[in-house]
Formats: structure tokens, sequence, C-alpha cells
């Protein structure tokens, strides 16, 4: 009995070793992030009041380039170009915290803190609000991700390595 008592032990002691091995590895790997990832959930028609050609920070709350954003009907002949919108990451969390973005536009959320950044859909830590918006890894400090939104609706997003840290994109 004490030898089989001793094997477990030693077992166990060896799988702890292992898995503590292995999370050491991961965390230390550098990962680059990938530059664009699409939501591919259909996003529903566009809507008789368009945003204007550039996204605008919610505080701002008017168009930057002047154009009229009335438009009677959405034609397939008329483009608009999509813009991206960039969120800092610091030591104190995002930067815009809220941003409106039109159908379409992207988001790139740039790693200025002195630690590790994973930006990913509420809640958390399934991210299941907006299947796809998640990094699905980290950003190291100077590194960014970039997340093109194509469903409409307001989505709280965090830092899943330090869930406090919050936001919301308001896609129009």
């Amino acid at each position: 009995m004490n030898k089989n008592a001793l094997i477990t032990v030693i077992v166990i002691v060896v799988i702890i070793i292992v898995v503590i091995a292995v999370i050491s590895y991961s965390n230390s790997q550098p990962t680059t992030p990938s530059t664009d990832q699409t939501q591919t959930a259909s996003a529903s028609p566009a809507s008789d009041e368009a945003a204007s050609d550039t996204a605008t920070d919610t505080n701002s709350g008017s168009d930057t380039d002047g154009s009229s954003t009335d438009q009677a009907t959405a034609s397939s002949s008329a483009t608009t170009t999509a813009s991206t919108v960039d969120v800092s990451y610091g030591d104190n969390g995002f930067l815009p915290a809220t941003i409106t973005i039109k159908n379409g536009d992207s988001v790139r959320w740039t790693n200025n803190s002195s630690s590790r950044m994973w930006v990913a859909s509420d809640p958390h830590p399934t991210h299941t609000d907006l299947p796809g918006f998640d990094e699905l890894a980290g950003a190291d400090p100077g590194q960014s991700w970039t997340y093109t939104f194509t469903v409409k609706g307001s989505h709280g997003y965090h830092n899943h390595a330090r869930a406090s840290n919050r936001g919301t994109v308001i896609v129009q």
C-alpha cells in the first residue's frame, strides 16, 4: 500500500509540473495578432439614416468631413469607404472607452500598456455577446489587433487579461 501511495504522489507531482510548464511556455511565447478579422454573421440592411463616412467618437457628435448624412435610399451604386478607428489600451484601460462607427468599419486596438492586452466580446469569460469578436490570444505591448464590425448594435468588450478594463463599440 505504501508503494502505491508513493507512486500516486509522484504521478500527481509530475502532472502539476507539466501543467505549470505548459502554462508558462504558452504565456512567454510572442504572438502575432491578426491584422484583420471579420465577423461573418449577416448584418441587417442599411437604415435610411446613414452615418458620415468618418467614424466619430461618441463625445464629439459631429461629422469631421462635412459630408451630408441624409440618404433617402441605399443604392448599390453608392459606395462608402469603410474606415478604421483607433483605440489605445493603456495601463488605465481603453481610450476612448466608447466609440460609434458605421456598419463595416473596423476598430484597431493598440496596446500601449506595460502588460498584455486581449480584446474580447462581453461577457467575461465566455465572450458570447458577439461571436467571433475575440482576439483569441494576447497582444504584447506595442502590438495591435483589428476587428471589422458587421453587426449593428452596442457591443461591450473587455480586456480578457484584465476584465475590469471595459469598452463599448456602437455600430450604426
